[in-house]
């Protein structure tokens, strides 16, 4: 008879610490939709710019070399870098950012890449925000927002010949 009682009231407490297991694993494993947009939007970011630098070089070519002229030939001002015109387009912001990024980084190409890469980043947690304050919450489904921006669809503006003007920085 003993035996029967303590199988019942093991089973029975096995019962209810299972019950209290699952009640935790459901309240302890929720993670909230600013959690998850926030850890896609690491994620993503991390493999964007990996993405970046590791196929971004370190080489002016192709139409660098013209759209760099003016820096090649003397010290342009302000109003000259964002007046200058090459193709359809002025260049605008980009080529004032150019100006500052060059000389302190002996005219790396791979910084004004990454450059390119951070101005898509801040255009998505702009997005994200925008978001929150026209609808008042950040759901799960705004995971698509890290994904739109930084999709690797838009390698050839930061690996390519990378232009500030052309991508990331429309001032113009």
């Amino acid at each position: 008879m003993n035996a029967l009682k303590a199988e019942r009231d093991s089973a029975t407490h096995s019962f209810f610490r299972a019950e209290k297991a699952r009640k935790w694993a459901a309240t302890a494993c929720v993670v909230s939709p600013l959690q998850a947009v926030a850890a896609a939007a690491l994620l993503m970011g991390i493999l964007f710019f990996r993405f970046v630098w590791t196929y971004s070089v370190n080489v002016f070519y192709m139409d660098q070399w013209r759209l760099l002229n003016p820096f090649l030939r003397h010290s342009p001002g302000i109003s000259e870098l964002f007046f200058f015109r090459w193709g359809p387009h002025r260049e605008g912001v980009g080529l004032i950012l150019n100006k500052v990024i060059y000389p302190l980084t002996a005219w790396n190409t791979r910084i004004e890449s990454l450059m390119i890469g951070g101005a898509i980043f801040v255009a998505m947690l702009l997005a994200i925000l925008l978001k929150h304050k026209l609808f008042g919450r950040v759901d799960y489904s705004d995971i698509a927002i890290p994904l739109m921006f930084l999709t690797l669809d838009q390698w050839e503006t930061m690996v390519g010949t990378p232009n500030p003007a052309h991508s990331a920085f429309l001032c113009s």
